[in-house]
């Protein structure tokens, strides 16, 4: 019985994986490349940094730094407790967190007010798709710190 939920486990972590995590990355290094050369093509044409470049490049980082968590969480979830995630993995997985809160509120919720149209629910999967991910892989590692 044990190998059983532990098989449908890893199944549902590798669903998730390649159904979130592994599209919102390719997303990612694209956003970050397409980033670094508005940044430096408006540091070259007009000698100062925009703020609103600075911005989405601070978001870009932030971004980076959830998703590194989240990739760490994932490879090492079947090695390690709880207890020994170091707290930069915690920092990573609570701004990723926070992403998504900022994503779902500020993106969908304040423009329509509910979660009606099926861009919505869209937006919905692929921003929250990493945190289901993160809260199964505490889920999964859980029992483990109790042993």
């Amino acid at each position: 019985m044990k190998r059983l939920v532990s098989a449908l486990l890893f199944v549902l972590v590798a669903i998730d994986a390649v159904l979130f995590l592994l599209p919102i990355t390719l997303v990612y290094i694209i956003g970050a490349a397409v980033s670094i050369i508005f940044f430096f093509e408006a540091l070259i044409f007009t000698m100062r940094a925009m703020p609103h470049v600075l911005g989405l490049n601070v978001f870009i980082l932030l971004s980076g730094y959830a998703l590194y968590s989240l990739w760490w969480l994932l490879i090492r979830h079947r090695k390690i407790k709880i207890d020994e995630i170091s707290k930069f993995i915690w920092g990573g997985l609570v701004v990723g967190g926070l992403i998504t809160v900022f994503i779902i509120f500020e993106g969908v919720w304040s423009r329509t007010g509910s979660l009606t149209s099926q861009k919505d629910m869209a937006y919905l999967i692929f921003a929250g798709g990493p945190l289901m991910l993160t809260l199964t892989l505490l889920a999964i590692m859980l029992p483990r710190k109790r042993l």
